[in-house]
């Protein structure tokens, strides 16, 4: 679970890219959204446990 959980701020970054056509806004909730996962996600920020 956890090596699919790694793989999604590059897989955001590149569909956010091709979605939006800005890069850096694209790779800025990317680097956001692995900060997130690090600190523990959804389950220290009162999400439910997955």
């Amino acid at each position: 679970m956890d090596a699919l959980i790694s793989l999604l701020p590059p897989i955001a970054a590149v569909v956010l890219a091709l979605a939006t056509r800005r890069v850096n806004v694209s790779l800025f909730i990317s680097i956001w959204l692995g900060g997130w996962l690090v600190a523990g996600g959804p389950n220290r920020c009162g999400g439910p446990d997955l």
